[in-house]
């Protein structure tokens, strides 16, 4: 009987092990990227563009491409429908997936993948859990998104997801609205329409946009969730939703419903800022900050609200209402902020750069009572974003808890309460970033070349450099002692938290000029690519009759010259370390 039940049971560990076997392995998710813009009209058509089967690699000739032009926009050659995932150059292109056919010299079409958000909501929805599935929608500033719809601008419904396949909106790189209004993606609901974006499916996303103007008809709110878990609202915009007669919202949690607002400005609106109006809501409000309520700041009514490092100042009724809820950190101009670390009785203007009607400005002032008062909430930020694909942030800031103006919060050991993160850089630093065009003292106000960067400089200073495609008109000449670093996201305030080598910082000479020429001491240079530099000496990096340069973690490709296709260090000494030399090349 024993050895009976010994072949019975491996019998059935080879049946189980042979329907294992028949399982397929889990497929990873496949992100798509599409985008959204209220232009209907073709982007771009001149020159020509090449493509080789296989590569997701196109170049053009012809043309300088759009700075519009990006993630998520269809292009057509040949009758094969492609789509973006970046725009690398005026000529250069990277697609999501790869041409199935050879392309060489054809004509072309770019434009957005949809024309309104609803567009992209009924194509892209379904069973995205059994698809495997992700569908971002990249939203770009054409104008403001508008309806005909006296219901709701757009209705994120109809999709089975779950934490890993959600839908996503979200604004085009470069088309965020940095905490001011109008000047990022608008939804405008106009006075007319009653619900900005309606969310009834699990593990929404929407972020970076602005919404204005949803009032009309009672229980009107710019963005409500319904019979909807898990629903994520960061870095959204909404005001001016005020309206005498009826009762609206900035955010709605409705019947059912699970919500977080994290990062969020709201202001110049009617009886809340935030709600959870029915049973069974609940909401989690976190460095937001909320003002000018014709009614509360933050309203708990028949729901839940968690609230922690919030701003609700100067709300006619109150600024919070809450009693099944939990409070920490917030700031009132009343006596209803509660829990740990709460300030009480403080007045608006003395905490926000502008209050003045029109021209608000919700980002904290220097000296505001806010400053490094919060919670920090660093390692709840990691693990949500450790839980994203990373295929869905291809383009994005690569931050863990950005604030309004998508700022990294993560560096800082005490974090500020609101929506807005004043920003602490590192002395002796100085930061460029091509979508800038600042002093160059932090990331929020960089600027916009390397050339002004080693102007302002002095002796010693560093230059961060943030990612991306820097074409050069001339060479770049250093003259004193300075430490250049490219791989930076652009929200870093250490050095150790750069990547090169997923940021990677390019200066393309474009074959007409040298990228660098080092002629000082004690220059260093690390972290950068350095492509189609040309010379008569050293292509991409010339130095002569200097010593104490070092030059580590660089990439040298495609550089030429007589002598020194890459680099020409004449008469001078240093280090080279770490570094990669290819298709470089010296006619002598």
């Amino acid at each position: 009987m024993q050895h009976r039940s010994q072949i019975f049971s491996l019998i059935a560990i080879l049946l189980i092990a042979g329907a294992l076997a028949g399982i397929p392995a889990a497929e990873a998710v496949t992100v798509n990227h599409r985008s959204i813009g209220t232009n209907a009209g073709v982007l771009c058509n001149a020159g020509t563009a090449t493509v080789i089967k296989g590569s997701v690699s196109v170049t053009f000739e012809g043309v300088v491409l759009p700075a519009t032009i990006g993630r998520g926009d269809e292009i057509v050659i040949d009758d094969e429908e492609l789509y973006i995932l970046s725009r690398d150059g005026d000529t250069r292109l990277t697609l999501q997936n790869p041409a199935r056919y050879d392309h060489t010299g054809q004509a072309y079409a770019i434009r957005r993948a949809y024309t309104s958000i609803q567009a992209w909501v009924n194509d892209r929805r379904g069973n995205l859990v059994r698809e495997e599935r992700l569908e971002v929608g990249v939203c770009y500033n054409d104008g403001p998104f508008t309806t005909r719809s006296w219901w709701e601008l757009a209705r994120i419904h109809g999709s089975v997801t779950d934490p890993e396949h959600f839908m996503w909106l979200t604004a085009a790189d470069g088309a965020e609205h940095q905490g001011r209004a109008g000047e990022g993606v608008v939804l405008d609901g106009r006075s007319f329409t009653r619900h900005g974006i309606l969310v009834a499916d699990d593990y929404t996303r929407i972020e970076g946009l602005e919404l204005k103007g949803f009032r009309r008809n009672f229980l009107a709110a710019a963005v409500s969730v319904w019979y909807a878990r898990g629903v994520v609202l960061e870095r959204l915009l909404i005001h001016d939703f005020e309206w005498p007669r009826f009762e609206g919202a900035g955010i709605e949690g409705g019947l059912r419903s699970e919500l977080t607002a994290r990062n969020c400005i709201i202001y110049d609106g009617g009886s809340a800022g935030v709600v959870t109006r029915w049973p069974q809501a609940a909401a989690r409000v976190e460095n937001s900050t909320i003002y000018g309520m014709r009614g509360w700041g933050i309203d708990e009514r028949l729901g839940r609200v968690e609230v922690v490092n919030t701003i609700a100042v100067g709300n006619a009724k109150g600024d919070f209402r809450i009693k099944r809820g939990t409070q920490s950190h917030n700031i009132s101009s009343d006596r209803s902020a509660a829990g740990e670390g709460s300030l009480v009785f403080l007045k608006a203007a003395d905490q926000f750069v502008s209050i003045a009607p029109g021209a608000e400005d919700l980002h904290l002032k220097e000296g505001a009572s806010g400053v490094d008062a919060g919670k920090n909430l660093a390692e709840e930020a990691r693990s949500r974003r450790s839980a994203l694909p990373p295929a869905a942030l291809h383009g994005r800031p690569a931050t863990v808890a950005a604030d309004i103006d998508g700022q990294e919060r993560i560096g800082e050991t005490a974090w500020d309460i609101g929506a807005d993160e004043i920003e602490s850089s590192p002395t002796g630093v100085w930061f460029v970033d091509a979508a800038q065009a600042g002093d160059g003292t932090s990331w929020k106000t960089a600027f916009a070349t390397i050339r002004q960067a080693v102007a302002a400089a002095r002796p010693g200073e560093q230059i961060w450099i943030r990612e991306g495609h820097y074409e050069l008109e001339g060479e770049i000449r250093i003259d004193k002692p300075l430490s250049l670093y490219g791989g930076f996201a652009g929200a870093e305030r250490r050095l150790e938290q750069r990547d090169r080598r997923e940021r990677p910082t390019v200066l393309d000479g474009r074959g007409i000029t040298r990228c660098l020429n080092l002629a000082a001491e004690d220059i260093r240079v690390d972290g950068l690519v350095f492509q189609s530099g040309y010379a008569g000496s050293g292509g991409a990096v010339f130095a002569q009759n200097v010593s104490g340069i070092l030059i580590e973690n660089c990439r040298f490709e495609s550089n030429s010259a007589g002598s020194g296709g890459g680099l020409h260090a004449l008469l001078s000494a240093g280090v080279v370390r770490n570094c990669v030399f290819a298709d470089n090349q010296a006619t002598m």
